[in-house]
């Protein structure tokens, strides 16, 4: 099953310009684009939905519009070892979170828009949206540290960055499009950055939201700048290949959704013994439009044992046929396995689009496995900075006259445009 993505369409009341920018070394935590939707969630609840025509990049976007008491969140974290995610899959005196946001319904009263979650699952910090469109940090009692001076207009994308320290007095700032907001000090709890959540987690005041989230990602070292992250499916057999379709028309075919089936499935093949691979190549990053730094690569699955018994299932990335995997884990219940990777195992240093151009993914059932492993879905997710650099979104419905681009967003210098006439220009370029 192929995906086909747009990358320069005109559309409805939206608009993007491209700028470089260069940020720091990479150094990935954790890497989510909800190609995948709700798959790519640790933890979710309540109110909330993919979408894939309000969207910063890529595929989808995922959608948290709760109404009045009602709340609707994701939390992503990072993998462990074994391939299983968890609170403690990432431990980080400071780290830098990104994602892209949009509100299109600015809610009422304030209302918790991002968290910061420690090691223990503790919040260290939370991000509040106000009413009037500006945002508010609060430290881990619940108190105010800063309040944004700049306000978010509705149904317009931002890129927003958190830096956010540990301890009685530790820093955090904040910056919109790349601009520093504001910053301080201030009690950010005891526990080490652990994991991310979106939404709306616990009610405050009752006010409707309507959150749209993309392209996150977190760093241990750097602010990762105006990210994107595309998503590769699976397209072709790769060079082993010892597993069984189960159900589906062939083996890479069974998996290669966007949105996760359990109905088809490759399966490991037990007449073989222990140690099977079954291996998958990918979309090229031109087909996916995949150009510039690359930052990470995550492969997510699906995976359980076929019937009740013990099994040893890894999941693995391909470089030149170097793997870099993760150490296996007994499934019972369908589970997600995940493996980031921020550097090409074949070279040791970053990777580059030719490089992933070539790579394999797929599963192993290692030694210890007693019956098969039912693999239902899997997905390799990109982290990049565009070679065009980022993305700035804007619109405007106006008479004659000119309109500057930047309105609300970065200084644009001259670029500007004219209509005749009323009527409403929606462009979205890359």
């Amino acid at each position: 099953m192929k995906k086909i993505t747009k990358y320069s369409v005109l559309v409805v009341a939206l608009m993007c310009f491209v700028l470089s920018v260069k940020s720091g070394e990479a150094a990935r935590v954790i890497i989510g684009g909800f190609e995948g939707c709700i798959d790519e969630c640790a933890v979710s609840s309540g109110t909330f939905s993919r979408s894939d025509t309000i969207k910063n990049s890529g595929l989808s976007s995922v959608r948290i519009n709760p109404v009045g008491t009602a709340i609707g969140n994701c939390t992503l974290r990072a993998y462990l070892t074994t391939g299983l995610s968890a609170a403690d899959g990432f431990s980080a005196a400071t780290a830098y979170y990104k994602f892209a946001f949009r509100a299109d319904t600015i809610p009422t009263s304030t209302e918790n828009m991002f968290n910061v979650r420690g090691t223990n699952n503790s919040v260290k910090t939370k991000l509040r949206l106000n009413s009037d469109g500006t945002m508010t940090l609060i430290n881990t009692s619940g108190v105010n540290l800063s309040t944004s001076t700049t306000a978010l207009a509705s149904a317009t994308w931002y890129y927003l960055e958190l830096k956010i320290g540990t301890g009685a007095s530790a820093a955090y700032e904040l910056k919109i499009n790349g601009t520093a907001e504001f910053s301080g000090t201030g009690n950010l709890g005891t526990s080490n950055n652990g994991g991310a959540q979106v939404g709306k987690d616990t009610n405050l005041n009752g006010a409707d939201v309507d959150f749209y989230y993309d392209d996150i990602s977190v760093d241990d070292t750097a602010y990762p700048g105006d990210t994107h992250i595309l998503s590769m499916s699976p397209n072709a057999t790769g060079t082993l290949n010892q597993w069984t379709k189960g159900v589906g028309n062939s083996n890479w075919s069974s998996i290669d959704e966007n949105i996760r089936s359990n109905t088809d499935y490759v399966m490991s093949n037990t007449a073989l013994g222990a140690n099977t691979v079954s291996q998958h190549e990918f979309e090229d990053t031109s087909t996916v439009g995949i150009a510039g730094t690359i930052n990470g690569v995550n492969i997510i699955s699906f995976a359980s044992e076929n019937v009740a018994g013990v099994t040893n299932a890894q999941v693995g990335i391909w470089s030149n046929l170097v793997i870099a995997s993760t150490t296996g884990v007994n499934l019972s219940a369908l589970s997600a396995l995940g493996k980031l990777q921020n550097t090409d195992p074949n070279t040791g240093i970053a990777w580059t689009t030719s490089a992933i151009d070539s790579v394999q993914a797929g599963f192993i059932d290692n030694a210890s496995s007693t019956v098969a492993i039912r693999a239902v879905w899997l997905i390799m997710n990109v982290d990049y900075t565009s070679s065009t650099g980022p993305v700035y979104q804007n619109s405007g419905t106006y008479t004659s006259g000119v309109l500057d681009a930047s309105a609300g967003v970065y200084s644009w210098g001259a670029l500007s445009w004219s209509q005749g006439g009323t009527g409403t220009i929606t462009i979205k370029a890359r």
